[in-house]
């Protein structure tokens, strides 16, 4: 993940299938923070369950530029449905 902070102009992150789980974005959730360019983030196939969906809704207001969020297949349910609305408000 500190690779990540230094990628400052980054502006599509495409980690599909890498099967992260909530662990990952937890681990990556800091990183994310210093992606002022980051449009496009893919993170659909990782498992992020949960957890991680309360990560990314706990850095969200640092990711103002994005315009394209795929959670596709991850097993998200209603309780996440509604952490993915507080995310995109």
């Amino acid at each position: 993940a500190p690779a990540l902070q230094q990628l400052s102009s980054l502006t599509s992150l495409d980690l599909i299938w890498n099967r992260i789980g909530p662990q990952g974005i937890r681990m990556l959730a800091p990183a994310f923070q210093h992606l002022p360019s980051l449009t496009h983030l893919n993170l659909s196939h990782t498992q992020i369950e949960l957890e991680g969906m309360k990560s990314l809704a706990s850095i969200s207001q640092h990711l103002t530029s994005l315009t394209s969020l795929d959670l596709s297949d991850n097993n998200i349910g209603v309780e996440e449905i509604y952490i993915l609305a507080a995310l995109l408000e």
